[in-house]
């Protein structure tokens, strides 16, 4: 049977099918159109205009209301355990302001959100190594897209560009570093993964060849590191110099309590560095990487032991190590400790809102995550239900619909997005259900982390929606 075009999606009200779920608002400017399975429509051929219908919130104690938050992303190196812009002298850094949308209950969405961002000195100083922004400046509207009227023409992120300013001196540290912030519309503690405050280190590109470790902002000391198994820990390495970058020599030792390599971590990056391996910040920054292993026990799970700790420390096979910005320590956090779900958000269409024929949003199912403080994410199921008028139900089973109970679910399981943090199941357009023997369509998700923990009581609202799908 052919596929069936995309479709343009308009969603819409059902009065007699008030239900009380209602499909989470998700970060759309992050994500990113991902290959996913390929299958085709369970009815007609012909090219159809369909309408997803959601249902309305209710038992909420009210609505949520407020306005879009934004938030640091975009930053210019691929997943580094302590977020940060970087640049050498004389190159302009981009910091990306995006937005995401607060949880609503029915009632209009969020109104655009606004920040204010600025500059605040470290061991760079504005006006020498970088040119500030000072008094703090605000930023444009940021909104998702949709028709309300206050977000038509809004942009969904903004970039802002920071000069770095060069010099013809040898700077005694191979990185300065100042604050990039926002503040004023910002809530705190959005997310583990939504920043409101990074890092820019500006790498020198005078006198001798030399390397460093991820210096703290006052410049007293070296960052260390922390991360719960399983993860890959990428700690960076900043060139500094005149020449090019040259072969890195690195030791990684461990400290007390100490880690076992194989069992509780591998090494994964070449030990020296190649040059070929600084590829950041305009050849200037390469990374260690250290994958952290899930130490099992006999019976299958986590063993419960103390924090490991490992120190890493640059050799500089005859270049300069920066005095005491040259050794790190990485500590490997007990997860056998973990005994909390992680916390997902489920987004599929949403309510009032159109789509193009190309948009991926109409395609995909999203589970978004958040594990703080636990062992990190391993899996995401989602399990979609057909019901019929008849009270008959039938269950995706990755090619096509097969009838079985209504309250045993079938789970199929999501692809990981890591850098997203989302994990998604891709469709192509389902059978229309008004004006068919379809009564309705329900989806479910679940996350399960590296400990075992399974998120099972859903959240009224976020993980857990009806809809329909009517053809024009």
């Amino acid at each position: 049977m052919p596929a069936i075009d995309q479709p343009t999606i308009e969603t819409v009200r059902r009065p007699r099918r008030r239900l009380l779920i209602l499909a989470a608002i998700a970060v759309a400017t992050m994500l990113v159109p991902v290959g996913g399975e390929s299958i085709e429509a369970a009815g007609s051929s012909e090219t159809t205009e369909t309408t997803v219908t959601f249902s309305t919130c209710a038992g909420s104690g009210g609505n949520l209301l407020g306005h879009s938050r934004p938030y640091l992303t975009d930053f210019t190196v691929p997943s580094p355990v302590s977020p940060f812009y970087a640049a050498g002298e004389g190159a302009d850094v981009e910091a990306t302001i995006t937005v995401t949308g607060l949880d609503y209950c029915g009632g209009p969405l969020p109104e655009p959100g606004r920040a204010d961002y600025l500059t605040q000195d470290g061991t760079a100083v504005d006006g020498v190594d970088y040119q500030g922004i000072d008094p703090p400046m605000r930023s444009d509207e940021l909104c998702l897209s949709h028709p309300q009227d206050a977000c038509q023409g809004r942009q969904p992120s903004q970039d802002v560009t920071v000069p770095l300013l060069s010099d013809s001196v040898e700077n005694t540290d191979a990185v300065r570093s100042f604050l990039f912030k926002l503040q004023n519309g910002v809530p705190d503690g959005l997310s583990t993964f939504h920043h409101t405050e990074a890092p820019v280190h500006i790498i020198d590109d005078d006198g001798a060849n030399r390397v460093s470790l991820e210096p703290t902002l006052d410049g007293t000391q070296t960052l260390a590191y922390a991360s719960r198994e399983p993860s890959t820990v990428q700690i960076p390495v900043f060139w500094a110099g005149l020449g090019s970058p040259g072969n890195v020599h690195y030791t990684v030792a461990p400290g007390s309590p100490a880690p076992t390599p194989g069992v509780d971590y591998n090494v994964l990056s070449d030990n020296p560095l190649p040059p070929a391996a600084f590829t950041q910040a305009g050849g200037r920054v390469a990374f260690v990487r250290i994958q952290i292993l899930n130490d099992k026990g006999s019976d299958g799970m986590p063993r419960r032991e103390p924090d490991e700790i490992m120190t890493i420390t640059l050799d500089g096979g005859g270049y300069e190590v920066v005095g005491e910005h040259g050794t790190t320590t990485l500590t490997i956090l007990d997860s056998g400790s973990d005994s909390i779900a992680p916390v997902t958000r489920f987004h599929h269409p949403r309510q009032g809102l159109k789509y193009r024929r190309a948009d991926y949003r109409i395609r995909e199912f999203h589970t978004f995550y958040e594990d703080e403080g636990g062992s990190g994410m391993a899996k995401a199921h989602m399990a979609l239900r057909r019901k019929l008028e008849n009270g008959t139900c039938a269950w995706w089973r990755g090619g096509k619909f097969r009838r079985g109970p209504c309250s045993k679910k079938v789970w199929k399981v999501m692809k990981h997005d890591e850098q997203n943090f989302l994990f998604y199941y891709r469709f192509k357009p389902l059978r229309p259900t008004v004006g068919t023997n379809i009564k309705h369509y329900r989806a479910w998700t679940r996350g399960r982390d590296f400990a075992g923990n399974v998120e099972k009581k859903f959240t009224q609202g976020r993980n857990q929606s009806t809809f329909w799908v009517r053809k024009k």
